[in-house]
C-alpha cells in the first residue's frame, strides 16, 4: 500500500497541478521530505519557507536524490518541475498529517511532560512492536510541523502511532493534541525545568493539561500519582470524561512501583505482582519510564509478560534521525 497517492494528497492539501504532470515518472508518494540533505528516492520535497530559509532553493537538490516531485508555494516554480502548486506550504504539510491522521484506524498516543516524553516514546513504541506496526515521532519533532510531518509519515495500514507533543508556550498543546487526536494521553510529570515563557509551575501544568481536549471518546488519561500536579491534572482529565490511570510509587496508582533499585548495571524494578525486573541499561529514572508505558499496554489489554524481554534489554535512549 503506498504512502499517499497522487489523488489523496491534492485532496489532503487542496494543491493543484499547473502542468498535468505530477508524478508522472513514479508510480505514487513512498515517504515525505523537508530536507533535500536527508530525503530518499519516492519520497515528496516539500518546500517550506522559514525566516532564515527558502526551501525553494533546494529543489533541483531534492530532485537530483531521487524526489519523486515537490510542493511548492510558487507558480513558476511548479511549472518548471511539474511540482504540486499551494498558495502555504507549511499551511500544506499540516493539513496533509490532519488528513494522515483522520483517515488512521489504531491507536494513537500522544505524550507529553516536562521530562521524560522523548525516553517513554521510545520504550512505548519498542514494546507496541511487540504487537503490530508501530509509528512514531522521529528526533525532536514534537512542534507543529514536526508533528505534522510525523503524521504525514504515518502509512494507513499500521496499528499503533506514537506522538510526542512539545511545546514552549500555552496553547501549543491544545493545538498539537487537536490535530494527534489521541486515544491514550500520557502525561510523564509536571515541573518548572523548561519554565521559560511560564510564571510558575502550574502555569505549566495547564499548559499540559491541554493535551487531555484532544482525547478521542473514551480515552484514557495516564498520569504520574507521584508528582505535585496529579490531583489538578486528574481535575483536568475528568472534564473532558477521560478515564484515570495512575502510575507512580503512591498507593492509589493502578501500576504502582513497589521498589526501584540503581545497580551496577542497569536498575531492578518491582512493580504490581512483578518481583525483581532487571533492566540491564536503563537506570531508575528510565525505569519510570517504563511503568509509564507498561500503563499505556495495560490500558490497551495487551499482554505485559511479552513486552518484557525486549524492554529489559534497551539501551538508553539516543537520538534517532
Amino acid at each position: 500500500m503506498p504512502l499517499w497517492t497522487k489523488q489523496d494528497l491534492m485532496s489532503a492539501c487542496k494543491a493543484s497541478d499547473p502542468t498535468s504532470n505530477f508524478l508522472n515518472n513514479f508510480d505514487n508518494i513512498h515517504g515525505i521530505s523537508i530536507d533535500d540533505r536527508t530525503i530518499k528516492k519516492g519520497e515528496l520535497f516539500i518546500a517550506l519557507i522559514g525566516e532564515n530559509f527558502d526551501g525553494h532553493n533546494f529543489i533541483e537538490s531534492a530532485i537530483s536524490k531521487g524526489a519523486c516531485g515537490v510542493l511548492v508555494s510558487n507558480i513558476r516554480i511548479a511549472k518548471k518541475y511539474n511540482g504540486l502548486f499551494v498558495d502555504d506550504t507549511k499551511e500544506a504539510l499540516i493539513n496533509i498529517g490532519k488528513f494522515a491522521r483522520n483517515r488512521f484506524n489504531g491507536i494513537t498516543i500522544g505524550i507529553t511532560g516536562s521530562s521524560g516524553k522523548t525516553s517513554t516514546n521510545y520504550i512505548l513504541s519498542n514494546a507496541l512492536n511487540q504487537f503490530g506496526k508501530t509509528h512514531k515521532t522521529f528526533g525532536n519533532n514534537n512542534n507543529l510541523i514536526g508533528l505534522s510531518l510525523t503524521l504525514s509519515r504515518l502509512p494507513r495500514d499500521f496499528n499503533f502511532c506514537v506522538l510526542e507533543l512539545g511545546m514552549n508556550n500555552s496553547g501549543e498543546i491544545r493545538e498539537l493534541t487537536k490535530i494527534a487526536k489521541p486515544n491514550i494521553a500520557v502525561i510523564t510529570n509536571v515541573s518548572n525545568s523548561h519554565i521559560q515563557n511560564f510564571k510558575n509551575e502550574k502555569e505549566i501544568a495547564k499548559a499540559k493539561s491541554e493535551i487531555f481536549l484532544g482525547l478521542e471518546k473514551n480515552g484514557v488519561a495516564i498520569i504520574n500519582s507521584d508528582n505535585d500536579w496529579k490531583d489538578f491534572l486528574i481535575t483536568e482529565a475528568k472534564k473532558v470524561n477521560a478515564k484515570i490511570h495512575l502510575f507512580g510509587h503512591s498507593k492509589i496508582s493502578n501500576t504502582q512501583i513497589i521498589k526501584l533499585v540503581n545497580e551496577k548495571e542497569g536498575s531492578t524494578i518491582c512493580y504490581d505482582k512483578i518481583k525483581n525486573w532487571h533492566l540491564k541499561y536503563l537506570n531508575t529514572t528510565q525505569a519510570e519510564n517504563v511503568i509509564a508505558s507498561i500503563s499505556v499496554i495495560k490500558e490497551l489489554k495487551l499482554p505485559t509478560k511479552k513486552v518484557t524481554k525486549v524492554i529489559s534489554k534497551l539501551k538508553a535512549f539516543i537520538w534517532e534521525r
